[in-house]
C-alpha cells in the first residue's frame, strides 16, 4: 500500500497552501492510501480532514529576525523532518511551494523517496537567482503542479511530469443554509498586505460613494491594519469603509452582500474568489498574475475582471454591479458555474492521476 506524508506550512493561520494540502491529503485518504500530515495541530480544528489522516503535530514557527536564529532554526527543521520522515517511511513526500519542497529535499538527502512538489503563487516575482534555485528545486521533484499555464511556462522544468491542476470549489455549506437576504455591501476579505491590495479598493469606492448606498466591508489582519485605517480617515470615508477581525466562515455570515471584491496585486488560484463564486455571489477580480482569477472568472463570463492596480476600472466595475440589479442577478447565476468547472471531484481525479503515475 502507499503511505504518502504531507508537509505543511509552519507558519500561523491557515492560508492557502494550508487548505490545498488537506484537500489533497483527504483525496490521499479516500484511495485507501496511508496517509500522513505534518504540521501544527491547532490548525486541524479549523479543517475538514479525513479521520484516517494520521496527524503528526510540529510546533508553529514563531519566526526570528536574527540572521543566525534564522539558520538555526532552519537546520532543526530540517533534521526535525527527517526523523519524521526516517520513522514513517512513506514511498512519497509532498509539499506545496518552492521553498517548502526545497526544505523538504534537504531532509529526504539521500533517501530513495518519491517528491510531488507544487507551485501555488506568482513566479513572476522572483528574481533571477530565486528563479534559478526553485528551477533546480522542481527539476528533483518526481512530478510538479502548477495551477495554471502562466506559471508552469515561467519554469524550465523539463526532467518531472508537470501538470495543471486548479484548486477545487468548496462549497462549505449547504443550499438549504443559503441566505439570500441582500446587503447593501461590499465585502472583501484577505490578510491585510501590500499583496492583497486593499488600499487601491479603497480608493475606488471613494470615487463612487456618493452614487451609492453601499458600504465596504474588509476582514482581514494584518501589519498594514494602522496604515488602512490612516488612509480611510485621509478619505473621510470612516463612516463607509470597515476593517473587522477574519471569522472562519466568511461567505456564511456575508453570503448576501452586493458584491465580492479580489483586488490583489498577485495570486496563484485564489480560494476566496472561488469559494464566493459557488455560492452565487457577484464577484469582481484583479486580473492579476500567475493568471488564477482569469482562469476563474473567463473573459468576463463568471464576473467581471480588472485591469491589475486600476482604481479607475475598479470603481467601474463597482458600479455597475451596485446600481444594476439585472446585472447582478446575471453575474451570480453564472458564478455557480464554478462549482460544476472546479468541482471536488474532477480536480480529486486529477490528483488521482498523478498518484498513480508516481
Amino acid at each position: 500500500m502507499k503511505r504518502i506524508l504531507f508537509i505543511l506550512p509552519r507558519r500561523p493561520g491557515i492560508g492557502g497552501i494550508t487548505k490545498a494540502s488537506c484537500f489533497v491529503a483527504n483525496i490521499s485518504a479516500s484511495l485507501n492510501y496511508e496517509t500522513i500530515i505534518v504540521g501544527p495541530k491547532e490548525k486541524k480544528s479549523t479543517l475538514s480532514v479525513d479521520e484516517k489522516i494520521k496527524w503528526i503535530d510540529v510546533e508553529c514557527d514563531a519566526g526570528s529576525n536574527s540572521y543566525i536564529s534564522k539558520i538555526t532554526n532552519k537546520c532543526k527543521d530540517i533534521l526535525m523532518l527527517r526523523r519524521i520522515i526516517t520513522k514513517e517511511k512513506p514511498n512519497c513526500v509532498v509539499s506545496f511551494g518552492a521553498d517548502s519542497m526545497r526544505r523538504t529535499q534537504a531532509a529526504l538527502l539521500g533517501l530513495k523517496i518519491k517528491t510531488i512538489g507544487s507551485e501555488r503563487g506568482n513566479p513572476g516575482r522572483y528574481s533571477p537567482k530565486l528563479r534559478g534555485i526553485y528551477e533546480r528545486v522542481y527539476n528533483k521533484c518526481d512530478a510538479v503542479i502548477f495551477l495554471t499555464e502562466e506559471a508552469r511556462e515561467f519554469f524550465n522544468v523539463s526532467k518531472p511530469q508537470t501538470y495543471i491542476i486548479p484548486n477545487p470549489a468548496i462549497q462549505r455549506i449547504g443550499s438549504e443554509q443559503i441566505n439570500k437576504t441582500c446587503k447593501q455591501q461590499i465585502l472583501l476579505c484577505g490578510s491585510l498586505t501590500p499583496d492583497k491590495n486593499f488600499s487601491m479598493a479603497i480608493k475606488a469606492f471613494n470615487m463612487i460613494k456618493d452614487r451609492i448606498p453601499h458600504n465596504m466591508i474588509i476582514y482581514g489582519e494584518g501589519r498594514l491594519y494602522d496604515q488602512l485605517h490612516k488612509e480611510i480617515h485621509a478619505l473621510g470615508v470612516e463612516q463607509r469603509v470597515f476593517i473587522k477581525k477574519p471569522i472562519p466562515n466568511v461567505f456564511y455570515e456575508e453570503q448576501g452582500s452586493t458584491v465580492f471584491v479580489l483586488s490583489s496585486k498577485e495570486e496563484g488560484m485564489p480560494n476566496v474568489l472561488l469559494e464566493a463564486l459557488s455560492l452565487g455571489i457577484p464577484c469582481i477580480s484583479t486580473d492579476c498574475p500567475a493568471g488564477g482569477a482569469k482562469a476563474i472568472i473567463g473573459n468576463n463570463e463568471r464576473g467581471i475582471l480588472v485591469k491589475n492596480d486600476d482604481a479607475e476600472k475598479m470603481a467601474d466595475a463597482m458600479i455597475e454591479i451596485c446600481s444594476n440589479d439585472d446585472k447582478r442577478e446575471y453575474y451570480s447565476q453564472k458564478a455557480r458555474e464554478v462549482n460544476s468547472l472546479f468541482s471536488p471531484t474532477i480536480i480529486g481525479k486529477k490528483w488521482k492521476m498523478v498518484f498513480e503515475k508516481v
